[in-house]
């Protein structure tokens, strides 16, 4: 559950930086202290998408590696699951780490 809510959150904690968007274009009589505003806000927006984005990600990963977790804890518990749904959720659990590890992993 918890992982759930943690890629929601990361979802919506992503959307904050287009509630306000980029900055505004000088016009075309911009002098050149206001291109130099405008490239510094630029710049100030970009490092806010980087930094919103990979906050993102990190909770969005959290959330993944805890479903997978649950799914993987599940399937080993001695209840009187049918032995299907137990190994459908092995199987599910080890998809989901293995996507989490093989995430950023390059091959060349």
């Amino acid at each position: 559950m918890i992982g759930i809510v943690l890629i929601l959150a990361a979802t919506l904690f992503a959307q904050v930086v287009t509630m306000w968007g980029p900055p505004d274009a000088p016009g075309a009589e911009a002098t050149l202290d206001d291109l130099s505003d405008y490239q510094s806000d630029l710049d100030g927006y970009n490092d806010l998408v980087r930094v919103v984005g990979s906050i993102g990600t990190m909770l969005q990963t959290v959330g993944m590696g805890l479903i997978g977790y649950a799914l993987l804890r599940e399937s080993h518990s001695t209840t009187s699951e049918h032995t299907a749904l137990r190994v459908t959720g092995m199987i599910l659990g080890v998809l989901v780490v293995a996507n989490l590890a093989a995430r950023n992993l390059n091959i060349l």
